[in-house]
């Protein structure tokens, strides 16, 4: 009987252990630039060119086109990040406006200007 407690008590310090990790799979928002490799880099790579490390094109928009970009209204980007739009996912859902606006400014406006 006092082994079957214990046998109970490690499952349940197990999961309480594993459990912070699983919570952490996806990066804290507040970390814009995890963020974005983590949900973004994936159809629009890391620098914004939609090619991937080895050299081959990714579904999502070329958001490093500096002439593209420059004719988008915040407004509009942010509805399609919040919101989705075509085969972009919503992401409503794990970032607040206010982050969401700052992964603009921050992350993906100076994408074009990083890039050459």
């Amino acid at each position: 009987m006092r082994m079957l407690n214990w046998k109970k008590r490690r499952w349940i310090l197990l999961a309480m252990g594993t459990l912070p990790g699983w919570l952490a799979a996806s990066p804290s928002v507040h970390d814009l630039e995890a963020q974005y490799r983590f949900s973004c880099a994936q159809c629009h790579g890391l620098d914004g060119t939609s090619m991937s490390p080895a050299g081959e094109k990714l579904p999502g928009r070329v958001l490093a086109d500096r002439k593209w970009l420059a004719e988008q209204k915040d407004a509009d980007l942010l509805q399609s990040i919040l919101n989705g739009k075509g085969a972009m996912p919503s992401f409503k859902h794990k970032m607040r406006p206010e982050e969401a606006k700052r992964m603009l400014m921050e992350i993906l406006r100076p994408l074009a200007r990083r890039v050459r």
